[in-house]
């Protein structure tokens, strides 16, 4: 029943923790267990990632051993021209190009956005997802010509493993 399934929520917050309270959080992550899947969310404040007048855009979420992107797990929704989708990259650490958005993981994907949220709903099978005592961080940038572009500002992190 949905009352006994695990679900796994992170506030996170700017790397200082001066700047981060309950109600000044600019990003959320959760995702549930669903036997086979689960259903991940990422919510990010588009004014905070710079997405408020953006169309194509993406949202990302990275699990870390180490809280780097360095060989950490990514999966980002993006949405490029009305055509939304849930792609995994490896992590990489410097020299980025834009990275071509590949097929989707999922049809199951659901994208709300206003002028205070972007939230993105997918169901992710758990071969394709690790979230087991990691850290978390998101991330959000621009989709231009079907490629995911660097993020606007610094990722944010959880301040430890989930």
């Amino acid at each position: 029943e949905w009352y006994q399934r695990r679900v796994r929520e992170f506030q996170l917050c700017p790397i200082f923790r001066l700047f981060c309270s309950a109600s000044s959080c600019n990003s959320q992550v959760s995702w549930s267990d669903y036997g086979s899947t689960y259903n991940i969310s990422i919510k990010v404040s588009p004014t905070y990632f710079l997405l408020s007048d953006v169309e194509n855009f993406w949202v990302g979420m990275g699990l870390s051993e180490e809280g780097q992107m360095e060989n950490s797990q990514i999966t980002m929704c993006t949405q490029s021209n009305d055509k939304l989708s849930v792609v995994q990259f490896a992590g990489y650490s410097h020299g980025v190009s834009p990275v071509t958005i590949g097929s989707s993981l999922t049809s199951q994907v659901t994208l709300i956005k206003t002028s205070e949220l972007i939230e993105c709903r997918f169901y992710l099978h758990k071969s394709l997802f690790d979230g087991q005592n990691k850290y978390v961080f998101v991330g959000a940038g621009k989709v231009q010509d079907n490629s995911v572009m660097y993020h606007h500002k610094t990722p944010l992190v959880s301040f430890g493993k989930n």
